[in-house]
């Protein structure tokens, strides 16, 4: 039984109604996987998630609700997402002053039973950011979306075992990043800080869930 394999992923951030991203590759039985971090005085909700190649619409997983004040992380998803050189467009319920968006396809998904339950996590401060424990299986990825207020323009740091898909920093404030790591019976990720300062005292969120084989997950 094989794990899932990445196609392709991309980064985009910005600021008010709506974020773009680059072009994302999209092969033919691929499933999309779009977080989208929220930072604001009071981060709300999302009016959608649109790929440009249309096909198959994208739908909200899961969500972390407001977090540590200032952040929210939405996930969603497509299972039948057309093939192709797309963009993502996410866009917020209202103008928000920082977000990222993260746009993941991924395939040998299993079509049946994708993945399993987004467990969040969220905290503050100095310490890396920590996921909470997903349960998975070595025919399984586990994927991750964070959201870290970081001072300038300085990037994070993934923790062991884990690969980078991307990440990016919006206005020396807010960064947002993706990375994956082989599925096991119970896997953590963590991300870690590479810069000083005292930007909202780092706040950060953190989803993660696991992704299932074609030919059957856990």
């Amino acid at each position: 039984m094989a794990a899932p394999t990445i196609t392709d992923s991309v980064v985009a951030t910005g600021t008010g109604t709506s974020v773009t991203t680059g072009a994302l590759t999209i092969a033919s039985g691929d499933v999309l996987y779009v977080g989208f971090i929220l930072s604001d005085g009071s981060p709300g909700g999302v009016t959608s998630v649109t790929s440009s190649g249309g096909g198959g619409a994208l739908s909200s997983l899961a969500e972390s609700g407001v977090v540590q004040s200032y952040l929210r992380l939405h996930i969603w998803r497509s299972t039948s997402p057309t093939a192709g050189s797309v963009t993502i467009t996410a866009t917020p319920a209202a103008s928000t002053t920082e977000m990222a968006v993260i746009a993941v396809s991924v395939a040998g998904v299993d079509s049946g039973t994708p993945n399993g339950s987004v467990v969040f996590a969220n905290g503050n401060g100095t310490a890396d950011g920590t996921s909470g424990t997903v349960s998975s299986g070595t025919d399984a990825l586990v994927l991750d979306f964070v959201g870290r207020f970081l001072d300038g323009t300085f990037s994070m740091t993934a923790g062991g075992g884990q690969t980078i898909l991307d990440q990016a920093n919006y206005s020396g404030i807010l960064s947002g990043g993706s990375s994956t790591k082989a599925g096991a019976a119970s896997v953590t990720t963590t991300w870690s800080r590479n810069t000083m300062g005292t930007v909202s005292n780092w706040e950060w969120v953190i989803g993660g869930l696991s992704i299932n084989g074609a030919t059957g997950g856990s």
